[in-house]
């Protein structure tokens, strides 16, 4: 018996009361079955079985077919494949099910986290029928969408009532951000009670709730701001802390800028407050919530039960912290701010493929031999896998040394527009297991070494839990992260306090949190100085605040004053142990940092002065990797609505904030090896007003990476019809620039989606203002073949004449109708034209023709995709097509476009139907292209031998999207 057999053994029957069966299958008979090493029923329970299909390799699409020729056979199955030697696992819902879905373990791609806690819902003994089991069993496929939106809905109403309830707040937004402060704070200490981690007590803040009422006391003043203040954020034997033990009993302390006086808290207080238990500040503040209000809170939370790590979620009460991330994606207009929720696999995808690159650059650089990460993006192989097996290859103690010590603990991660923080935790997860295979190859050192410095490392390592120490390095070190809305912020730092959290082994022995208030912060990206220089030239600020002169040489030894206090308290939360010198050193740098930025009036709101704030990581250079999802708005629209004005952006004509992001981020970035990856709308690409923005990123990329996303039948973003490119920069000097095709999928389908990334070199095919989307060599030839045609269809135009064409200038995502009259349609009997429609014109009716069964083909429909925005068609997009026509070609096309009408035609449909609210009746002719697929394919035909394509390349534009085209639209 093979080990991945005894290991299933064991799940299954030990522990999840299955029987074992152990009944061999006939191999079915379908293409590819020679894959099959093994298929039989390995296990029953309650109605329930477990077909096991091992196979040599894991082809996904073998998986689906196998299960769709089975379902039939086995009604109540569920199929679980087992591929590469038993390190990879796929076990499907039932074979039944209208959806295809899948949860994987996948030891190769480190893809194996929660696989067990999900088979858990699996239990024969949890359930008392085969039906009820079925349904557990198919909530571990579930994503707990229901759920949590459910949870977010009644959030919303909670935190709507919290934020009227507040006092002493005049300002709305003020209000707002503090309601997220303290439901924040609170819900952290959900996620502790539910571990016993507070007194043993896992309905601790209630029962205080009671307590404290009973005595006649403020349980906001007088309980919660103490205990995060002082119980939280205070050490034992603090003076302060004694007072409030004294009263309700031990707190452990867990540090972290969580628990300590907030911004808001400190700009509300009472000028001349009167002597008080205790003698934080914060604590004489004008802010009050009514006690009635905290305690429907406290109810509301009550009713949940809090899971640390992101297990399934089983019943309609669980919560985990992934949660807290669509509460603030959903909170936000997204259409006002342009944020969208960023899927799991888009951050993956686009945080190894920048930070490991980057990693790999800088051992090359210093004389290191690690893999060339290029070619590893170009062909989409495992950058994961490339550099576990790296850190696996080395034997030279110097090498991995410096990997650890100049690399890992040096390297900086930006996400300009950080939400709630989706591209920093999956940067965090990248980097945790590489921190892991360095550190365990520096032990293999620790014998054979003489090092101060490894001795030292490996001791202070030894002192904590070695998974959460390293995930405390990354967080403090390497992530880094500035939103305009504040209350993103605020989220972000508590899912990272949560996920440092879910780290420890056993959650009682939680160490105190780090303070990434220097890491994390709230303003404007887009405005404020990236230097001195860069303020005195856009800003014309020689003024502060007063109106007094500034002192340039005063103010840069402020900024140098402010960079070492910071740096000094990140060297001091290495240890945390000196709670003292920590708050002195936050008391120090929170009044310079408030003194020097207010030194710089620039008169907009939330301006974010990089020289200050990183200044750090400015003066080496840079960000080593900014990876993000910038927003997607219209400036025209900001310049209405915000306080601020974006100066001194050479692509200021793009007009689109996510232009002015790239922008930024090139300059942020680290001139040396910077990697930048941003996902962003097609428009990028493929527009005139865009011609800057390309500009910018190819005269600063040494390579250009740029995959395209199409948003039917399946798109990247729930709710957002929107085509999209993910950018992967180098930064240099342009050489090389990469594309993909216009990438389609299902949404069964989305779980290989990036893996079928193929990227081709495209410098020689780029126009104007657009970069081709293709990725094969069959499409570099057929463009190559257009291009080397002396004429363009521009050529055969005029500017009027009774003989023109006629297309939409929108729609249409599968086929183009290009017809050489105006169809018409009437509103309540009237006869209307379309502004949708536009016009070519000809010289003669012939050349017309021609031209409209041109442009009816697949193959301009293909060139169309190739290089517009994929859904507007434009003369840009038209006139350009190079076709040298001569007298046989145009006599032959022209004899294919009467067929081609008449089959339109044959085939088109009366449509009536009532729109407005049903006031009008609208009359038109609809026609279906793709019953005509036929005779446009006669046209393909003719047009491949005309440009001398292969047979190979025809068939490749006959069959373009043919899984899509040949369905309804």
């Amino acid at each position: 018996m093979s080990n991945f057999q005894e290991t299933l053994e064991e799940f299954f029957v030990e522990n999840l009361d299955y029987e074992f069966i152990g009944q061999e299958l006939p191999t079915p008979e379908l293409d590819g079955n020679e894959n099959i090493l093994n298929y039989s029923k390995e296990y029953h329970g309650n109605g329930l079985d477990i077909i096991v299909v091992e196979c040599s390799d894991r082809i996904v699409e073998f998986q689906k077919k196998l299960i769709k020729s089975e379902k039939t056979h086995f009604p109540n199955a569920h199929f679980l494949f087992v591929s590469n030697n038993g390190k990879v696992f796929d076990l499907y819902n039932n074979a039944t099910s209208k959806k295809l879905k899948k949860i994987t373990y996948d030891e190769i791609g480190r893809n194996t986290r929660l696989f067990k806690e999900k088979l858990q819902l699996f239990e024969v003994s949890n359930a008392s029928d085969s039906t009820e089991l079925q349904i557990n069993a198919e909530k571990a496929f579930d994503t707990s969408d229901k759920i949590t939106k459910k949870f977010f809905d009644k959030f919303k109403k909670i935190h709507t009532k919290l934020q009227k309830a507040i006092g002493g707040i005049d300002d709305e937004k003020d209000k707002s951000w503090y309601a997220s402060v303290m439901m924040n704070r609170i819900m952290f200490i959900y996620f502790l009670q539910k571990h016993y981690v507070i007194q043993d007590n896992s309905d601790f803040l209630l029962q205080k709730f009671d307590e404290v009422n009973a005595n006649g006391k403020d349980y906001y003043k007088e309980f919660l701001l103490p205990l995060f203040f002082y119980g939280f954020a205070r050490r034992d034997g603090h003076p302060e802390k004694e007072k409030f033990v004294a009263q309700y009993g031990s707190i452990r302390y867990l540090n972290g800028g969580l628990f300590y006086p907030h911004h808001l808290e400190k700009k509300y207080t009472i000028a001349n407050p009167k002597k008080e238990l205790y003698n934080e500040p914060a604590l004489q503040t004008k802010i009050s919530i009514d006690a009635k209000l905290i305690r429907e809170i406290l109810e509301f939370l009550n009713g949940y039960t809090w899971y640390l790590d992101n297990r399934p979620m089983k019943e309609d009460t669980d919560i985990n912290p992934d949660v807290l991330g669509y509460i603030f994606e959903k909170y936000i207009n997204q259409k006002e701010l342009g944020a969208y929720y960023t899927k799991e696999d888009i951050t993956e995808y686009i945080s190894k493929n920048t930070i490991i690159p980057f990693i790999f650059d800088k051992m090359n650089e210093n004389g290191f031999k690690a893999p060339d990460p290029n070619p590893l993006i170009t062909s989409n192989e495992d950058v994961i896998g490339a550099i576990g097996d790296y850190i696996d290859s080395i034997d030279d103690f110097n090498e991995v040394k410096f990997l650890y010590k100049d690399v890992l603990l040096e390297l900086s991660v930006l996400d300009p527009s950080v939400g709630s923080g989706a591209f920093l935790f999956a940067a965090l997860n990248i980097l945790l297991p590489i921190y892991q295979k360095t550190v365990f190859k520096l032990k293999e050192f620790d014998k054979t070494k003489n090092d101060s410095w490894l001795d030292t490392t490996l001791n202070t390592i030894k002192k904590h839990p070695e998974e959460y120490f390293l995930t405390k390095q990354i967080i403090l070190n390497n992530l880094y992260g500035v939103d305009i809305v504040e209350e993103a912020t605020e989220i972000c730092k508590l899912r990272l306090f949560l996920q440092l959290a879910s780290h420890l082994p056993d959650i009682k022995s939680i160490e105190p949190l780090p303070d990434i208030d220097f890491n994390i912060y709230a303003g404007n990206s887009l405005v404020g100085g990236l230097s001195w220089d860069d303020i005195e030239y856009n800003y014309k600020s020689l003024f502060n605040k007063d109106g007094e002169a500034i002192d340039p040489k005063v103010l840069k030894e402020k900024i140098e004053q402010l960079t070492d206090l910071k740096q000094q308290y990140r060297s001091v939360q290495q240890d945390d142990d000196n709670e003292e010198e920590l708050n002195k050193l936050k008391d120090s740098i929170s009044f310079l940092d408030t003194h020097v930025n207010n030194e710089i009036d620039l008169d907009i709101d939330n301006p974010f002065h990089w020289f200050i704030d990183f200044n750090s990581i400015i003066n080496k250079g840079g960000f080593d990797v900014i990876i993000g999802n910038p927003p997607y708005v219209e400036y025209s629209k900001v310049k209405k609505t915000a306080n601020y004005e974006v100066v001194g952006y050479a692509t200021i004509k793009s007009a689109n904030l996510y232009a002015y992001f790239n922008e930024r981020s090139i300059k942020l970035l680290n001139k040396t090896n910077g990697r930048l990856g941003f996902i962003e709308p097609i428009s990028l690409i493929c527009t005139k007003r865009m011609l800057p923005a390309q500009n910018n990123l190819l005269n600063n990329s040494e390579s250009l990476w740029i995959s395209c996303f199409a948003e039917r039948p399946s798109k990247l973003f729930t709710g957002a019809d929107l085509s999209l490119v993910i950018i992967l920069n180098k930064i240099g000097n342009h050489k090389n620039l990469y594309s993909t095709r216009y990438l389609k999928w299902s949404s069964e389908n989305r779980e290989e989606l990036f893996d079928s990334i193929n990227y081709i070199e495209v410098s020689s095919l780029k126009k104007e203002y657009s970069i081709p989307k293709i990725s094969t060599v069959y499409a570099l030839n057929i463009l190559e073949k257009i291009n080397k045609q002396r004429n363009q269809i521009s050529n055969y135009t005029v500017n009027n004449s009774k003989f023109y064409l006629v297309y939409r200038n929108a729609g249409g995502r599968y086929y183009k109708i290009i017809l050489p009259f105006e169809p018409k349609f009437y509103i309540n009997g009237e006869e209307k034209t379309s502004s949708t429609y536009k016009k070519i014109y000809f010289k003669d009716e012939k050349t017309r023709d021609a031209i409209c069964a041109l442009m009816n083909s697949t193959l301009f429909f293909w060139y169309w995709i190739v290089y517009s925005d994929t859904w507007h068609m434009v003369n840009n997009d038209i006139l350009p097509f190079s076709i040298d026509l001569n007298q046989n070609l145009i006599d032959k096309l022209g004899m294919l476009h009467k067929e081609l009408l008449m089959d339109f035609d044959s085939h088109a449909e009366e449509i009536e139907e009532f729109r407005n609210k049903g006031k009008d009746l609208i009359k038109y002719k609809k026609f279906y292209a793709r019953n005509s697929k036929k005779v446009i394919d006669k046209i393909d035909y003719l047009l491949g031998n005309h440009f001398n394509l292969t047979s190979q390349e025809t068939e490749f534009i006959i069959n373009y999207d043919i899984e899509y085209r040949d369905t309804k639209e």
